[in-house]
């Protein structure tokens, strides 16, 4: 595994720049995505239980809010060490599931080293200031990963509701549960 940085970024955080392709080969670059108030990043992935029940909440999650937030799902997990994260499997996912959203793929996992990101599914919310996006919230997206439209706190939601209304975000720091990155 790669050093990381441990500390948390704080709120404000500027959103690192860079080039991925997309799952069916697309590439984009994060300017493409700083024309709405709000810009989601959710490292995610096809390979572990947590990410597997939080794709149809984060599919819902975008049809709600996609006038006001742009989405971007990143895959960094290793394809070599984990099978189910090859791009093969990526495009299959995202074909199926008529995504309205690209999945992008970190092949060199210099996006997740260049937020910090760890574990999947980690989510990124950002507030869009002109030509740059500011950490708003990162954090888990529910209270029961399990089972996320059984939770009782909808956090993210809850934290885009407060971006998109001008308000400050109620959770200033929050821990992350998820499944690690599988890492090169």
């Amino acid at each position: 595994m790669p050093l990381l940085n441990t500390q948390n970024q704080s709120l404000g955080f500027i959103a690192k720049d860079f080039m991925l392709s997309s799952s069916l080969g697309d590439f984009f670059l994060l300017s493409d995505f700083l024309n709405k108030q709000a810009l989601l990043i959710v490292f995610i992935s096809q390979s572990d239980a947590n990410s597997l029940v939080f794709w149809p909440y984060l599919i819902d999650l975008y049809e709600k809010y996609s006038s006001d937030l742009n989405l971007i799902a990143v895959n960094s997990n290793d394809p070599i060490k984990s099978p189910s994260d090859h791009i093969d499997s990526l495009r299959k996912f995202t074909l199926e599931n008529s995504l309205k959203f690209p999945y992008l793929v970190d092949s060199d996992q210099t996006c997740a080293l260049s937020y910090n990101a760890q574990y999947n599914p980690e989510n990124f919310l950002f507030r869009i200031k002109q030509t740059r996006a500011e950490l708003f919230f990162k954090g888990n997206a529910v209270d029961n990963i399990p089972e996320p439209f059984n939770s009782q706190v909808h956090y993210l939601r809850n934290e885009i509701d407060q971006l998109l209304s001008g308000k400050e975000p109620i959770n200033k720091k929050q821990n992350i549960t998820g499944t690690r990155i599988v890492w090169k």
